[in-house]
């Protein structure tokens, strides 16, 4: 069962639009997560930690932490800015068009996320988009724990 939340209700009234047998949440994340939704075995996001400032990533992933299932598995696939622009020009310039005002370098990434790191895969979309794309694989039970 998938139930998609985003803080936006434009987004959520064209998803539920797309997937109508499917539960859509309007619901800010950082702040707090519907009590009624049942707790998943697995949680995933897509692009939105490098919309997020550091405190607000953890405040998102406090969250969800809450109302996933102990051990549960969380996915999130963000795109990591090059560490040296000037040898990675094409991956360089998609960041700076990107609307993200935090997109990490993969060090970065690594220092907000490294507790949780289970796995982080790769996921190469080369030639068609010349940016580096990380799918972190979160073991978020050690942080709801401490919260």
């Amino acid at each position: 069962r998938y139930v998609g939340i985003d803080c936006s209700e434009e987004r959520i009234a064209y998803a539920r639009q797309l997937n109508p047998d499917v539960q859509f949440e309007v619901a800010d994340a950082c702040k707090a997560l519907p009590e009624h939704i049942p707790k998943p075995q697995h949680a995933f996001c897509h692009g939105v930690l490098h919309h997020l400032s550091d405190e607000d990533s953890m405040a998102l992933l406090t969250g969800v932490s809450r109302i996933i299932q102990p051990n549960a598995r969380f996915v999130a696939i963000e795109v990591s800015r090059p560490q040296i622009p000037w040898k990675h020009p094409l991956s360089y310039l998609g960041c700076v068009l990107d609307d993200g005002r935090h997109i990490r370098t993969l060090p970065a990434w690594r220092r907000l996320l490294g507790p949780y790191i289970l796995e982080e895969d790769k996921i190469d979309l080369s030639p068609r988009w010349p940016v580096d794309i990380i799918a972190f694989h979160l073991n978020l039970g050690a942080l709801s724990k401490i919260t």
